[in-house]
């Protein structure tokens, strides 16, 4: 794996639809709940939001993991 990959995949984020799956709402609505309160087109969060990332961040979390494991194998295969 090259340096580009391995850092993008530590800078990638959960997408917007994933998030928007999972409280049960639009991507649209999620983009919406991201302005500022003064907006016109500001809508306030899912009322779910906080189990919803927590849910997300556990699974990336996973990810990451595996992701580190991988990379520190490369790594001690790169010395050898």
């Amino acid at each position: 794996m090259d340096y580009r990959t391995a850092l993008g995949q530590i800078a990638a984020g959960v997408p917007l639809a994933d998030i928007a799956q999972e409280a049960g709402v639009s991507e649209a609505e999620i983009r919406r709940t991201r302005l500022e309160p003064t907006s016109g087109f500001y809508l306030p969060p899912p009322a779910n939001w906080r189990q919803v990332l927590a849910q997300l961040a556990w699974e990336r979390a996973v990810v990451l993991q595996a992701f580190a494991r991988q990379l520190e194998a490369e790594a001690e295969r790169a010395v050898l």
